[in-house]
């Protein structure tokens, strides 16, 4: 700033302030999911290969529940099996790498596994007001890569309509 610059004061606001949102910062609660699918998914074989077990799993045209409250059983000419954490506002980052720390660290099974089914990991956020954001960093997109996985990223906006 030169001494020849002028410095214009700010009108002040009149009246009471109404807080409406903030600014920043990152999801309010968030959720991660490895998913397998295929018109010609084994269930069994995907456990079998990470080494863990489904948080829900189905064969294509095996019968089962849909939602969490159990009231419909439907079939879907596909499968699907997913491994998920919980929905909260820890750190998004380490839920990835506890996600991904339960599945096997062998690569080649991991290779096996997408060559055969889609697989992804999403990452379901949930934002309370505008302007959030998402920092992944290398060593979390590498251990994505080294396993082949795509990234979803599934927002939802749960604030105020006003």
């Amino acid at each position: 700033m030169s001494k020849d610059d002028k410095i214009v004061p700010i009108k002040q606001p009149q009246g009471e302030l109404e807080h409406i949102c903030e600014v920043g910062g990152n999801f309010d609660e968030t959720r991660v999911v490895l998913y397998a699918y295929s018109e010609k998914l084994n269930k069994d074989e995907v456990s079998k290969l990470l080494e863990v077990s489904a948080t829900k799993s189905w064969n294509p045209n095996e019968p089962h529940y849909v939602g969490n409250k159990k009231e419909r059983i439907i079939t879907k000419p596909f499968g699907k099996w997913w491994l998920e954490s919980d929905s909260n506002d820890s750190d998004v980052v380490e839920k990835i790498r506890t996600l991904l720390a339960q599945c096997t660290e062998n690569l080649e099974s991991w290779s096996e596994l997408t060559s055969k089914y889609e697989c992804w990991l999403s990452i379901v956020g949930h934002l309370d007001n505008w302007n959030r954001e998402l920092n992944l960093p290398v060593d979390i997109m590498k251990l994505m890569v080294d396993r082949n996985l795509d990234l979803n990223i599934d927002v939802y906006f749960d604030g105020d309509e006003e």
